[in-house]
């Protein structure tokens, strides 16, 4: 079989094309957005999003759920949310998650939340793990599992939520489901506040004071080993408090 390679060629450059113009949509956006040309950035967003960009959809859908650049608009975010769900974003799986937890725009559906929560972690959402844990914490439409909210918390921290890492940091000190821990507690206190997440120094300098020197520096050492392991999920870290989520 003979292969026209001009036809070939002129083929893969027009393929080319259409895959890159959307990323550079994106990235035209995102600058406007930083820009804090938050109505010039959702338009290019948008465009972005119409010609396939995943993370443009995502994008647009908290801008309308946050009402960023525009009014608060539930129907229009969860319209761009479901069409990068459509595309296996764990981003878009956990956002719908979360409109459904909180009733934002849909009828409040703890369940729900959980099955889109369940589906974000098969892609290793880490904001999923992370809220998925406190419902296994707390007994939310799911039976109360204090481990397998341990684990869950342990799975978001691998993962890089500094929320869950704070949240390990409250559940070996609490003794509450958990037998108390202060070494663990302290050792996931100083990842948070390595990671800069609110007030995760100030719980780990509290806990700091009930240790003595030689175990404060044995924890450290771990801590320091923990976190060159997890590096490259620690690069992106999620405090669920970023743009990207509702």
């Amino acid at each position: 079989m003979k292969i026209n390679i001009s036809l070939f060629l002129v083929a893969t450059a027009l393929s080319f094309n259409l895959l890159a113009a959307p990323n550079n949509d994106f990235l035209a956006g995102k600058s406007l957005y930083n820009q804090n040309k938050t109505s010039e950035a959702l338009a290019v967003f948008i465009t972005a999003a119409k010609a396939g960009s995943i993370d443009a959809q995502n994008q647009v859908g908290t801008m309308y759920a946050k009402g960023i650049g525009t009014d608060i608009n539930y129907d229009h975010a969860l319209i761009w949310y479901r069409a990068a769900a459509r595309n296996n974003s764990p981003e878009a799986l956990y956002n719908i998650g979360k409109l459904y937890q909180q009733g934002l725009g849909v009828e409040q559906d703890s369940r729900t939340a959980v099955q889109w929560y369940n589906r974000a972690l098969e892609f290793n959402s880490p904001d999923a793990a992370n809220n998925l844990a406190d419902m296994y914490l707390e007994g939310i439409v799911v039976p109360q599992d204090h481990k397998k909210a341990e684990q869950l918390f342990i799975q978001a921290s691998e993962l890089g939520s500094t929320m869950a890492q704070r949240n390990l940091g409250f559940l070996y000190f609490n003794n509450s489901g958990i037998k108390q821990d202060i070494d663990k507690s302290y050792f996931w206190f100083a990842i948070a506040a390595a990671n800069d997440y609110p007030d995760a120094a100030q719980y780990r300098d509290f806990i700091a004071s009930k240790l003595t020197k030689k175990r404060l520096l044995k924890i450290e050492q771990q801590v320091s080993e923990w976190i060159k392991t997890n590096e490259n999920n620690q690069e992106n870290v999620h405090t669920d408090v970023n743009q990207s989520d509702v």
